[in-house]
């Protein structure tokens, strides 16, 4: 599996996707894990350890094949239908501008605004209310698209001749890293900021979700992060830079057992609990992470202080619920394109490497759940830990507490607090 590093001051390390569905009839939403169809539900979950850990692919991803359907008379008119709430200047994507963004490069992007706006809502009430601001890094510019209407030009950017979405482009001269995945402000303005789509290393379907990650990052910035954050008093760290210069402990090997052991239980309870029908069986089964949480706990807090575990709930409730919502996007994707309720943009299969999203599920973003459980080694772990990490907790709250997602960006709440409401219920009242 291929992973993208996130570089400069604004930190995030790895991306991949993964999906959960909705079902025909009664349509099924996050947290309604234990409705899901038995096709569904062997397209989620493969007896356990089985078919996993046998697809997961430790290098680059390579050799993705390009797919090209017949599409019937049919099938165009009611892809015009569903793209109609992303209308742009059609092109055609093998047309290549002498100057701005490529056309392929457009098509891919409104790819991804069709997704968000089509699946995103369903994976997190109210996502689309957010900006979906990105700035899209080429080998010469960076090109800032989807700008708000009132916004003034800064930050080195102007205006060119290019539009998207019936609004202007912006650029500037490149100033940072191609292989950029990350979400922070750029000229005022909270923003994606992904290097451009290239088909040598994925397809652009593996791209339009990777993007979707980093708009979750910027909608928990338009919900107010950087308060929430300032809250825990991460000593002398400084928001955003914080996520990058945190000296947390990845080479303390008691930590790297406890984060091991977590990660091993979550993606148990996950495996196992879609087999319980029963609040009652899905609390009972879930106290093995919920004491593997409360170890781990005590042995970073005993170690390295309140400060160090403050941390640890920061990334995971940062990075692991951004995963766990990427790869909710890629499920969902590829169930309603499965029951006809989502089309690929015209043009997009015509590039090289694009496939359905059942194909990317099966073949890239599928091995996400078996990351739960490999989150860290006996070396302490790294980073990318918390991204497993949080994705395992976000999985066990769908399960325990599906109204989960209405507290997640209050002030003084985190994972283990939302957790600790359905494992620890005295405790939370004696507080």
């Amino acid at each position: 599996m291929k992973h993208n590093v996130k570089l400069g001051t604004v930190c995030g390390l790895i991306r991949a996707s993964i999906r959960l569905a909705s079902l025909e009839g009664s349509r099924w939403k996050p947290g309604e894990v234990f409705s899901r169809n038995e096709n569904l539900m062997q397209r989620t979950f493969s007896t356990y350890t089985n078919d996993l850990s046998l697809n997961i692919n430790h290098g680059p991803s390579t050799g993705l094949v390009r797919l090209i359907g017949l599409v019937c008379l049919s099938s165009v008119l009611m892809l015009s239908l569903a793209t109609s709430a992303v209308k742009g200047a059609e092109v055609s994507p093998t047309q290549e501008e002498e100057d701005g963004l490529p056309q392929s490069q457009l098509v891919v992007l409104r790819e991804a605004f069709q997704l968000v706006n089509t699946v995103g809502n369903e994976v997190w009430p109210g996502w689309t209310r957010s900006p979906m601001t990105v700035v899209i890094i080429e080998d010469d510019y960076e090109y800032l698209l989807n700008a708000p209407r009132n916004w003034k030009e800064s930050g080195g950017f102007e205006r060119t001749e290019q539009t998207f979405l019936r609004q202007p482009i912006y650029h500037r001269s490149r100033t940072l890293p191609q292989a950029l995945r990350a979400a922070f402000p750029v000229a005022g303005l909270p923003a994606a900021v992904v290097g451009a789509w290239n088909p040598s290393e994925e397809s652009p379907n593996e791209w339009a979700v990777t993007l979707a990650h980093e708009w979750f990052h910027v909608l928990q910035m338009a919900r107010e992060e950087e308060a929430k954050v300032a809250d825990l008093e991460l000593g002398q760290g400084v928001y955003p830079s914080l996520q990058l210069d945190y000296p947390f402990a990845y080479g303390d090997r008691d930590v790297g057992y406890a984060i091991h052991l977590l990660g091993s239980s979550l993606y148990d309870f996950w495996s196992r609990s879609r087999t319980l029908p029963r609040a009652v069986q899905r609390t009972f089964v879930a106290e093995t992470s919920w004491a593997a949480l409360q170890n781990l706990k005590t042995i970073i807090s005993l170690k390295y202080g309140d400060d160090a575990y403050n941390y640890f709930r920061y990334q995971t409730w940062k990075e692991g619920v951004a995963r766990y919502t990427q790869v909710h996007v890629s499920l969902l994707a590829a169930d309603f394109e499965d029951n006809g309720r989502f089309y690929q943009q015209p043009g997009l299969a015509a590039l090289q490497g694009n496939m359905s999203y059942g194909r990317l599920w099966e073949e890239v973003t599928r091995t996400n759940y078996w990351l739960i459980r490999t989150a860290s080694g006996i070396e302490g772990g790294n980073p990318i830990s918390f991204y497993g990490i949080g994705h395992g907790l976000a999985e066990l709250l769908d399960a325990l507490n599906p109204s989960w997602k209405e507290h997640y960006f209050d002030k003084g709440v985190w994972l283990d607090t939302l957790i600790e409401e359905v494992m620890d219920p005295k405790a939370v009242a004696a507080r």
